[in-house]
C-alpha cells in the first residue's frame, strides 16, 4: 500500500498557521501513525533514536493485548499460524521503521521529511 499523498496531505496541513495544535493519533500507534510522526518529529530535530523509541512505546502499552490476541489467532487457526507470526503483524519493531527512513534516504540526499514534503 502507498500512503504517500496521505502523508503528504498530514506534512502539507502542518504548515498551515492555524493547523497547530495538532493530533495524531490511532488505537495501535503504530503503522501509518508512527510513520506519520516520525517525518514531523525529525523535522523538529528530534534524533532518530529518539524518534524509534517513541515508535517502540505502542508495544510497551500493548503488549498483554498483543500476547492475547496472538495466542488466540494461534489456537484459532489449530496452531498452524505460530505465534511469532501473528506478532510480526501486531508489534512495532525497529525494522519497520527504520525500513521506511531507509527507503526515504534512498529516493533522496535529504531528509526524510524533504523527501515526504517533495511527494
Amino acid at each position: 500500500m502507498d500512503y504517500r499523498e496521505q502523508f503528504a496531505v498530514i506534512l502539507r496541513g502542518l504548515t498551515e498557521a492555524d493547523a497547530i495544535p495538532v493530533q495524531i493519533h490511532c488505537v495501535h500507534g503504530k503503522d501509518r501513525t508512527g510513520l506519520a510522526a516520525a517525518p514531523v518529529l525529525q523535522a523538529l530535530g528530534v534524533p532518530r533514536r529518539i524518534i524509534l523509541e517513541d515508535y517502540l512505546l505502542s508495544n510497551t502499552f500493548w503488549e498483554s493485548e498483543t500476547n492475547r490476541l496472538s495466542l488466540l489467532a494461534t489456537i484459532a487457526s489449530l496452531f498452524r499460524t505460530p505465534r511469532e507470526e501473528v506478532r510480526s503483524l501486531m508489534e512495532a519493531r525497529p525494522e519497520y521503521l527504520n525500513a521506511a527512513f531507509e527507503a526515504a534516504d534512498k529516493k533522496s540526499t535529504v531528509p526524510l521529511i524533504t523527501t515526504f514534503e517533495r511527494d
